[in-house]
């Protein structure tokens, strides 16, 4: 099992070096959990991008 065969999550992931790293680890095999402030732009994120999962975080 190689590093990128794991679960990822990653803060941040709507824009910028968040939204860069999260496409880097699924694009090399990671399982990839986005997470945001903003719903929009975690949305409009490729949901081609394989091992792609949805989570919610609430207070």
């Amino acid at each position: 099992m190689s590093r990128f065969e794991k679960r990822r999550v990653i803060i941040g992931a709507g824009s910028g070096i968040g939204a860069a790293t999260a496409k880097r680890f699924a694009s090399e095999g990671a399982s990839v959990v986005p997470n945001g402030r903003d719903r929009g732009k975690l949305d409009r994120r490729p949901s081609s991008e394989p091992g792609r999962f949805a989570c919610r975080l609430s207070r």
